[in-house]
């Protein structure tokens, strides 16, 4: 008798915690629109900085409030510059859209150009 009225109490205690679920929701998404407690993740911070620089500049700040330090978000903008492989970068005539590198006809990279484009496909 015991142990059924402690699997009774136990599904009872379930229950109203699931009943309790969207209002604990509800108040911690009220609490977060308040506090502006969002930040975004790493990778989307730096693709809309490698967009447009002066305008996304500032969401590096989440990263600060997160806890990164000067030398790690500089890291971060290094690491994720696309460098083309060694097979793209000799393969003329080739254009791969949306990349932001442009390789000039000597094969030096230039950049903010929103497509990359080697060799004398440059000139078209």
């Amino acid at each position: 008798a015991v142990m059924a009225i402690g699997v009774v109490v136990g599904s009872l205690i379930g229950t109203f915690m699931g009943w309790a679920a969207p209002i604990s929701r509800w108040t911690s998404y009220v609490g977060d629109k308040i506090l502006k407690s969002f930040r975004f993740d790493p990778g989307s911070i730096v693709t809309a900085w490698r967009r447009d620089k002066a305008k996304y500049e500032k969401l590096f700040d989440d990263l600060k409030d997160q806890g990164w330090s000067d030398d790690r978000i500089e890291a971060l903008k290094f690491v994720t510059e696309f460098t083309p492989s060694a097979s793209l970068a000799f393969q003329p005539f080739s254009v791969v859209g949306g990349v932001g590198i442009v390789l000039s006809k000597d094969k030096s990279p230039l950049r903010s150009i929103s497509r990359i484009c080697i060799y004398e496909a440059c000139s078209q």
